[in-house]
């Protein structure tokens, strides 16, 4: 039986207004909000209406991909244009084509896994850039010691392997997501996925850069104290490539260092790099989670057509 449109807006309207008292995690105001949130579902024209795309298996298995591999994509451009400037000594403009090279296997593969999607759906390709984009960052970082090789851009056929994998990804998956909301819905379900991305990218560039400050302070403080350095001095380092991306760190480099400048910028070029590769695993790994979550909830073949909401 439908439900009286007017009791539903008086039921939404206590909804939100419960999310701004103190009481609303109370169990009787969850049982109540459970409840509003059956009424919408049941109802023939919901004051929601994105609530079943939302219930729906594969458009949340679609966001939950969007999520994990925005912890990677978004990020990498930081990480690898700091990584570039500090480790391999590239100045702005390599750095720029340094990540492009990324970019030059995304453009190509995302050729293909459109093709794929149009073909059968977005499981295939989405599974497989995955799989692909992890191993690409996992031979990422793998290189990224080796500061020399990757100063002579040996590492190019790896970083086009993870840009390929993500070229794989983006766009099925984004795809996926439209295909199964109404066609009225169009503004909700891009609204859910373009914020699906952004906090996973807001995540990714949080805990990435935690591990990433904490590594390289760490490993720089060995380092250092190696070399006869204080702590204080390893810290001022530090610092000074945190804050500034890398523009400034030779200055401090050079006021901390001393004679031994040369050594220093060394042991700041491995140090960063060994640093850099511990985030660029975690990459990897956040395309493993996202290849397991599709094959748990993209379903074969397809998404159905969908519907028009009057």
């Amino acid at each position: 039986e439908d439900v009286p449109t007017d009791m539903r807006a008086y039921l939404a309207a206590i909804e939100v207004s419960g999310l701004t008292a103190d009481w609303w995690l109370d169990q009787e105001t969850l049982a109540w909000e459970s409840g509003d949130g059956r009424i919408h579902l049941m109802a023939r024209d919901p004051l929601k209406p994105s609530l079943q795309e939302i219930a729906s298996r594969a458009f949340a298995g679609d966001n939950a991909v969007l999520f994990l591999i925005s912890i990677a994509f978004v990020p990498m451009f930081l990480f690898a244009s700091m990584y570039s400037q500090i480790s391999l000594g590239f100045d702005p403009s390599n750095a720029g084509l340094y990540i492009g090279i990324f970019f030059a296997g995304f453009v190509i593969a995302a050729q293909w896994g459109g093709r794929m999607l149009d073909k059968g759906g977005a499981r295939m390709p989405v599974v497989i850039g995955c799989a692909i984009a992890a191993v690409g960052f996992y031979l990422w970082a793998e290189s990224m010691p080796d500061v020399a090789s990757g100063a002579d851009w040996d590492q190019w056929w790896r970083i086009m392997i993870a840009g390929a994998g993500t070229g794989f990804v983006l766009g099925p998956v984004t795809t996926d997501a439209l295909n199964r909301a109404p066609h009225t819905s169009y503004g909700e379900v891009t609204g859910i996925t373009q914020t699906m991305r952004n906090v996973g990218a807001s995540v990714g560039l949080a805990v990435l850069g935690t591990v990433l400050i904490s590594e390289n302070r760490s490993d720089l403080e060995t380092r250092f104290e190696d070399l006869g350095a204080t702590k204080a001095q390893a810290d001022a380092v530090v610092d000074s490539l945190s804050q500034s991306g890398g523009g400034e760190g030779s200055g401090a480099l050079q006021q901390h260092a001393g004679e031994k400048a040369e050594q220093f910028l060394q042991a700041v070029q491995e140090g960063f790099a060994q640093s850099t590769q511990t985030v660029f695993y975690g990459m990897a790994i956040a395309m493993i989670l996202a290849g397991i979550v599709a094959v748990a909830t993209i379903p074969r073949g397809r998404a159905p057509t969908a519907a028009i909401l009057e």
